[in-house]
């Protein structure tokens, strides 16, 4: 039902029990029915490009979901109820008008990627450091000043993005993450060392700015950093 110009979708939409993929992009559906929360054998939840604001309270009932694309949208928030989708891998949320997430997103315990980037976040709750399976979070253009030191409690995180925010510095958490291999934090005019948790590493992650090394300390610098766009 792609590319068509849905504005809605029927209540008796629930009655396709069986179903296992929605794929509902572009087009121009501003809410979805509380029925969803009926189709517990769908996998795959795509809505990218429409015109959503919000969705239903209670998405309890969606307990097989794996992946939920809802980009390009208009979303403000999410429900509470996100967190009952424990089997949920894959979450696409970027390009949305977000301003905070609930900390029940924490329990999403096999998500492995999240996708936040181009929302208005300020501030990340502790919460998603319970995210133990999550291997990729990007949070670029957001305008987050600060990251919640339970970021380090990502055991699987290999590849963070915080690129062009508002950050000063980084959680020292951060530095023990056995498994980030790519940070990428261009963007952040005030961010000038990388916290000293990572000067006990053999070697610091890939990343997307210059760093010299501090004999003294070993600490590392950030040399060259984007400007703010």
């Amino acid at each position: 039902l792609q590319n068509n110009q849905l504005r809605s979708l029927p209540s008796s939409f629930e009655q396709l029990a069986s179903l296992r993929a929605v794929h509902l992009e572009d087009n121009q559906i501003s809410a979805l029915p509380d029925s969803l929360e009926h189709l517990s054998q769908v996998r795959t939840l795509d809505l990218p490009r429409n015109r959503l604001i919000a969705l239903p309270e209670d998405l309890r009932g969606l307990r097989g979901l794996q992946s939920l694309c809802l980009m390009q949208n208009k979303l403000r928030k999410l429900p509470e109820s996100i967190g009952h989708l424990r089997t949920l891998q894959y979450a696409d949320l970027q390009d949305n008008q977000l301003r905070s997430l609930p900390d029940g997103i924490g329990e999403l315990s096999c998500l492995e990627t999240l996708q936040l980037q181009n929302n208005s976040l300020t501030a990340l709750p502790a919460g998603l450091g319970r995210l133990r399976s999550l291997r990729r979070l990007y949070l670029q253009f957001n305008r987050l000043s600060s990251l919640p030191a339970a970021l380090g409690d990502l055991v699987s995180l290999e590849e963070l993005d915080v690129q062009h925010n508002a950050l000063k510095d980084l959680p020292e958490s951060l530095g023990e993450i056995q498994a980030l291999e790519t940070l990428y934090i261009e963007g952040n005019r005030l961010l000038t060392f990388l916290p000293r948790s990572f000067s006990n590493r053999a070697e610091p992650p890939t990343m997307d700015v210059l760093l010299s090394q501090t004999p003294e300390d070993g600490r590392w610098t950030v040399v060259v950093s984007g400007d703010v766009v």
